[in-house]
C-alpha cells in the first residue's frame, strides 16, 4: 500500500484541509480524516472512485450532520482513540441511505430527529459505539434490512433507543439504557433479535413489538423499566433463558399475540409476570415466576386468552399464581409448581378452564389451591394435581 497525493478537487476545496489517503489498487480506499485540524467528514465522502469501497477513518471531535448515500463505506473511529461526531438539531447526525455500511468506534452525540438514522438498503453495521443524547430515537432503522447493532451503548435519549420500522435488526452484546421512551420499539412489521445483551431503566417499557412485529430475546437481561419488560401488541415473541426483573408495571405484557417464554426467570416486577389478553397463545415452558405483584394473578390470562404452563415455578408472588378469566383457557402440565403465593393457586372465573395435561403441585398458597369463582368455569383431570404442602383454604372448590 502507498501514499498518493490528494487529486486536484480536494485541493481546491479550499475550505478543506488536505486528508490523507492511502490506496491500494484492488482493496478500499482508506482517508484519514482528522477533525481536529478542521477535516470534515462530509467532504471525504465524496473522495475516490465511487465503484470502490471506501474506509475513513476519523479523529478528533467532529461537529457536523453526516449524509452516507454511497455504497460500500466505513465510518471508523481511530483504533486508539476513537472519535466524536457532535449533530446539530438541523437533522439526525448521522443519516446512511446506502447499503453494506459499517459505523464502528465512534460516539455519537445530538441529532435530531435521531442520532444515527438508517433509512433504506441493507446489510448495515453499527459497532462498538455510544449514541447519545439524541432529540429523537438514538438509533432510528426504517425500511433496512439486515442491520446489526454489536457491542454498542445507546443511552440518554428523548425518545426509544432503538427503533425499528418495516426492517430487521439484531442487537448484540449492547446495553440500551436511560432513555425516555422504550429501550427498543418495533412497529409494522418489525423484526428484532435481541441477544446477550441489557435493556435497563427506560422510561417506559424495555421493549416493545407492536403491529404486527416479531421479537427474539436471548441470554438477556430487561429490569428496571418504568413501565412493563416487554410491550406485545398483535405482534410474536419468543423469549429465552433470559432474566425480565424489577420493571414498573409488570415483567411481559401481551395483547392479541403469540409468544413463549423458555427457560427464563420473570421475577420482582411491580406488577403480573406475565399478563395476555384477547385471542393469542401464552407459552412458559420451564420457566420461573417468583415476587411479582399486581392484582390478577402472576400469571394472567383473560378475554379468550389461551395459555400452556409447562413445567417451571410460579411461587412466592404477592398475590394468585395463575388467574384465568373471561372466558380463556390454560393446560398444565410437565411437573409445573404453583407454591407459596399470597392468593389462590390457580383462579378460574367468567367461563373459563383449566385443563390438566400432567402431573402438577400446587401447594402452600394463602387462599385454594384451586378456586372456581363461577359455576361457568371449569376443570378436568384435576387428579394429576398434589396439593402439597396444603393450601390456606383448602384444596379445591371447582366442581
Amino acid at each position: 500500500m502507498r501514499t498518493t497525493p490528494l487529486t486536484a478537487a480536494l485541493a481546491a476545496a479550499v475550505f478543506v484541509p488536505a486528508l490523507s489517503i492511502s490506496v491500494a489498487a484492488r482493496d478500499a480506499q482508506t482517508f484519514t480524516v482528522d477533525c481536529s485540524r478542521g477535516q470534515m467528514i462530509g467532504k471525504a465522502l465524496e473522495l475516490g472512485d465511487a465503484r470502490k469501497p471506501l474506509v475513513l477513518i476519523i479523529r478528533g471531535t467532529c461537529n457536523e450532520n453526516v449524509m452516507i448515500n454511497r455504497d460500500d463505506v466505513t465510518v471508523q473511529g481511530d483504533p486508539k482513540s476513537g472519535a466524536v461526531i457532535n449533530g446539530t438539531t438541523t437533522s439526525s447526525t448521522i443519516t446512511v441511505r446506502a447499503s453494506r455500511v459499517l459505523i464502528d468506534r465512534l460516539t455519537v452525540r445530538g441529532g435530531n430527529p435521531n442520532g444515527i438514522a438508517l433509512i433504506g438498503g441493507s446489510n448495515v453495521d453499527v459497532s462498538n459505539s455510544d449514541v447519545q443524547y439524541a432529540g429523537g430515537q438514538g438509533i432510528n432503522v426504517t425500511g433496512t434490512s439486515s442491520v446489526n447493532i454489536t457491542n454498542c451503548t445507546v443511552q440518554h435519549n428523548t425518545n426509544a433507543g432503538v427503533g425499528v420500522q418495516q426492517a430487521s435488526v439484531a442487537i448484540t452484546d449492547s446495553r440500551i439504557s436511560f432513555n425516555s421512551g422504550a429501550g427498543v420499539i418495533g412497529v409494522w412489521d418489525g423484526s428484532i433479535v435481541i441477544e446477550n445483551s441489557e435493556i435497563a431503566s427506560n422510561a417506559t417499557s424495555g421493549v416493545r413489538a407492536i403491529r404486527h412485529s416479531s421479537l427474539t430475546v436471548a441470554a438477556s437481561t430487561i429490569s428496571s423499566n418504568g413501565q412493563l419488560g416487554v410491550e406485545l401488541r398483535t405482534s410474536e415473541a419468543n423469549i429465552n433463558g433470559t432474566t425480565i426483573t424489577a420493571n414498573g408495571t409488570g415483567g411481559i405484557g401481551a395483547g392479541s399475540s403469540n409468544f413463549q417464554v423458555n427457560g427464563g426467570a420473570i421475577t420482582n416486577n411491580l406488577g403480573a409476570g406475565v399478563s395476555a389478553s384477547g385471542p393469542g397463545f401464552t407459552g412458559l415452558n420451564n420457566s420461573a415466576v417468583t415476587g411479582n405483584g399486581g392484582s390478577n394473578g402472576a400469571v394472567s390470562l383473560y378475554l379468550g386468552a389461551t395459555g400452556s404452563i409447562n413445567g417451571g415455578t410460579i411461587s412466592g408472588n404477592s398475590t394468585s399464581g395463575v388467574w384465568v378469566w373471561v372466558n380463556s383457557t390454560v393446560q398444565i402440565s410437565g411437573g409445573a409448581t404453583v407454591q407459596t403465593n399470597a392468593g389462590h393457586g390457580i383462579q378460574l372465573n367468567a367461563d373459563s378452564k383449566l385443563w390438566m395435561n400432567g402431573p402438577a403441585t400446587v401447594g402452600g398458597n394463602a387462599g385454594f389451591g384451586l378456586n372456581c369463582l363461577d359455576t361457568g368455569s371449569s376443570a378436568y383431570n384435576l387428579a394429576s394435581i398434589t396439593y402439597s404442602p396444603s393450601n390456606g383454604a383448602g384444596t379445591t372448590n371447582c366442581m
